[in-house]
């Protein structure tokens, strides 16, 4: 679950970051779901990354 959390995040960051560069045009894309994309993209990578931590320290991978 926390690697689909990565690459779901990741995929709305970049889109909303191409998005907001002009790469993908406003007809399929609008300018708030790419600010959403990039604000919710990185805390789901975030919490993506904090999950992993948990598990590697339940799992005894982590100190």
């Amino acid at each position: 679950m926390a690697y689909f959390a990565h690459v779901c995040g990741g995929l709305a960051v970049l889109l909303g970051v191409l998005r907001l560069n002009g790469y993908i045009p406003d007809s399929l894309v609008s300018e708030l779901e790419a600010v959403f994309g990039v604000g919710i993209g990185t805390w789901t990578v975030w919490m993506g990354a904090r999950a992993l931590k948990v598990l590697g320290k339940n799992e005894g991978g982590g100190r």
